[in-house]
């Protein structure tokens, strides 16, 4: 006699094509679980943010993830610095009321003085504060040895340091406010990439950076597509399995 399912009806469990089978159905709901467990654990990989050594008063828990450039290396000039910085994704909600940029020595130190380079307050494209990824570009990337960042804050600084972007708290820019210099880096979340200064005698100071090695994926943007085989007991011929993590959803798709 078929077994019946007490959880739904008295209906017998069948495969399709098949009315005796009793247990592919148990054997493919066991492999969509196993699946399911293994798409949640890429997901998370995926989004983690690689781990820096960040200087003190840099709460790693607000790190939102790299932080990369157009170029890795340069001279410690007015145009030798980066001229892009861009991101995977965008800055989070609630925290979307400005954007810095940073750059803060190994010992925590940066120059609270200093306008702290171009500071976006307004939702332009590149910011980040609509969502979408930040490009920046230019100025807007770095402003070395100009009032921005002056050759004084550099000089004699043979170290690693950090190049940030800040995603100030708030709901939205409202063109006027952010926060000041001297408040440092506070509880805003934040992009992030190392890069080592060798100041020498000063005549031809340098930087250089390691490029992040993959970019972040965020599943609230794209989906996340697998394709494994269908897990069966006793082993027998793979039918295929896709897996797609979408927003909010994890969806399984196997054969009928």
């Amino acid at each position: 006699m078929p077994q019946t399912n007490p959880f739904t009806s008295n209906q017998p469990i069948t495969e399709k094509g098949n009315p005796m089978s009793t247990i592919k159905p148990l054997r493919r709901r066991a492999g969509l679980a196993a699946a399911a467990a293994l798409a949640t654990a890429a997901a998370g990989l995926l989004l983690s943010a690689p781990a820096q050594a960040l200087p003190p008063g840099v709460d790693p828990a607000n790190r939102i993830g790299d932080l990369y450039l157009d170029v890795y290396s340069g001279t410690v000039a007015t145009l030798g610095g980066p001229q892009q910085l861009t991101t995977t994704v965008g800055c989070p909600e609630h925290y979307r009321g400005s954007s810095r940029v940073y750059l803060v020595w190994a010992d925590g130190t940066t120059d609270p003085n200093r306008f702290p380079a171009v500071v976006y307050i307004d939702d332009l494209a590149g910011a980040g504060l609509d969502g979408q990824p930040i490009d920046r570009q230019g100025v807007y990337a770095s402003r070395w040895v100009t009032a921005a960042f002056p050759k004084s804050i550099f000089t004699d600084h043979t170290e690693t340091a950090t190049y940030l972007v800040t995603c100030d708290p708030g709901d939205a820019p409202d063109g006027e406010n952010y926060p000041l210099a001297g408040e440092g880096i506070g509880s805003s979340k934040y992009f992030s990439i190392e890069m080592d200064f060798v100041w020498g005698d000063g005549s031809n100071p340098t930087w250089s950076a390691v490029e992040p090695a993959a970019a972040e994926y965020d599943s609230s943007e794209s989906d996340i597509n697998v394709d494994i085989p269908t897990l069966t007991t006793p082993p027998g011929p793979a039918t295929g399995l896709k897996i797609s993590v979408k927003p909010g959803a994890t969806t399984l798709t196997g054969p009928n």
